[in-house]
């Protein structure tokens, strides 16, 4: 069944969410008690503290190995997003949906800065799709670090205006291109 599982989740675990790893655990706490054990059954002293102090110092080393990964610097995403996140969250009306460009997680921008609606995991926004989702879906909003979409002369038409530009990230009031 394990095995099963990790086939299944495979691609997950292979990317960033590595919390689906959670039901190996338990076979993995079995392996390291059995190694242990095994270890620590030899007679000699001086493997017994080999054992101890490698044991005693492996937090420590896991730690200062990954402590750079945490820091929102050195994310996957824009750290400007959770810098900021605050005014961000404030730019908009609460309820309001909003088009969000470059969020390659798929769901921090938005949880960030506490918004729904139409996400790119990228800066490929077709001009027709937003025309589409503005007039069908009554978006009024964007949130985008992608300069190479809101400096192109064919998404000028729809800016109302810059609500706010927070490091690497603008706001912008949108409206329907006028016919």
């Amino acid at each position: 069944i394990t095995f099963l599982y990790f086939i299944m989740e495979f691609n997950a675990i292979n990317t960033v969410h590595d919390y689906y790893m959670m039901p190996f655990l338990p076979w993995l706490y079995i392996l390291v008690a059995v190694g242990l054990n095994y270890l620590l059954s030899f007679e000699s002293l001086i493997i017994r503290l080999v054992v101890i102090v490698f044991i005693s110092a492996s937090p420590y080393f896991a730690y200062s190995l990954n402590r750079d990964s945490w820091s929102i610097e050195k994310t996957y995403f824009n750290p400007d997003v959770i810098k900021y996140k605050k005014d961000l969250k404030n730019a908009v009306p609460q309820n309001e949906q909003c088009i969000i460009l470059n969020d390659n997680s798929y769901y921090i921008f938005s949880y960030q800065i506490d918004k729904m609606g139409h996400i790119f995991n990228n800066d490929h926004l077709p001009i027709g799709w937003i025309d589409d989702i503005i007039n069908r879906f009554h978006i009024h909003y964007m949130y985008s670090d992608s300069r190479k979409l809101d400096t192109s002369a064919a998404f000028r038409p729809y800016i109302d205006s810059l609500i706010l530009q927070t490091g690497s990230v603008k706001v912008f009031k949108l409206k329907p291109k006028e016919k």
